[in-house]
């Protein structure tokens, strides 16, 4: 029991691990894409916003990206984890 256990738990924590990890991969996209619109801004001033809120654009896209992978990540991960939980401790009463 506590080998298939632990098999379940490790399985789940790598909905966990991506629950972490996504958003650090959006902030990482919306850094660079900050760099990438103050870039545009440094070449064209205000003059063009446009250019500057199509980088922008591209920023908020980064970091939303993370956001759609993690928090169902996190969902999934905390569901089965209390999935997993109840069935052992159902496996336990039923042996005892």
């Amino acid at each position: 029991g506590n080998r298939e256990s632990q098999a379940f738990k490790t399985r789940n924590s790598y909905l966990s691990v991506i629950g972490v990890v996504s958003p650090m991969i959006g902030l990482l996209g919306t850094v660079i894409g900050m760099m990438g619109a103050f870039a545009v801004l440094g070449q064209s001033g205000v003059s063009d916003p446009r250019k500057l809120a199509m980088s922008i654009g591209e920023v908020l896209l980064a970091t939303a990206s993370g956001l759609f992978i993690a928090i169902p990540a996190f969902i999934f991960y905390h569901f089965f984890r209390n999935r997993i939980n109840d069935a052992v401790v159902y496996a336990d009463s039923e042996l005892n």
